[in-house]
């Protein structure tokens, strides 16, 4: 139709689409009002994204307890470590030196996990005192993180 301008019209040998990417302005094209050719790169947005705020608690896992505090969660939880931790062998044998021989052989030779526990609850946890109860905290931590952080340690 004559007097309007068609998206494929040539303004300056270009089309109208190429003139609007370059920013050049034409009397012939209709450009909403507030409009300008801006150069590539991100939108500009003023929309806002809510992100929760977490609190400042200090996941138990995070914190370092003290020795002492190490000591009096294994006491505070004995009950359920004989009952859930499998892995007794293995933390028996992470304490080295802290258990005497002949009591990891007690352990080895109890049937059940259970009774393993109670064994090295009875004997080298008892008469280690604090500081087996420590580094039994920290193997307990290695070999059942998931406890030991349900548990609040």
């Amino acid at each position: 139709m004559p007097g309007q301008s068609k998206s494929n019209d040539k303004v300056d040998g270009r089309t109208e689409m190429q003139n609007m990417q370059l920013g050049h302005q034409d009397s012939n094209m209709s450009r909403p009002s507030g409009f300008t050719a801006e150069m590539p790169g991100p939108p500009a947005s003023n929309d806002t994204v809510d992100i929760p705020l977490q609190q400042n608690n200090v996941s138990s896992s995070a914190r370092n307890l003290t020795e002492n505090e190490k000591a009096k969660f294994v006491d505070k939880n004995r009950a359920t470590l004989i009952k859930e931790v499998s892995e007794v062998l293995a933390i028996a044998e992470e304490l080295g030196d802290l258990v005497h021989p002949e009591a990891y052989s007690n352990i080895r030779a109890t049937p059940t996990s259970g009774d393993k526990m109670r064994e090295l609850f009875e004997g080298p946890l008892r008469s280690g005192g604090w500081r087996v109860k420590a580094a039994f905290f920290n193997a307990l931590k290695k070999h059942h993180p998931e406890l030991v952080e349900r548990l609040g340690g």
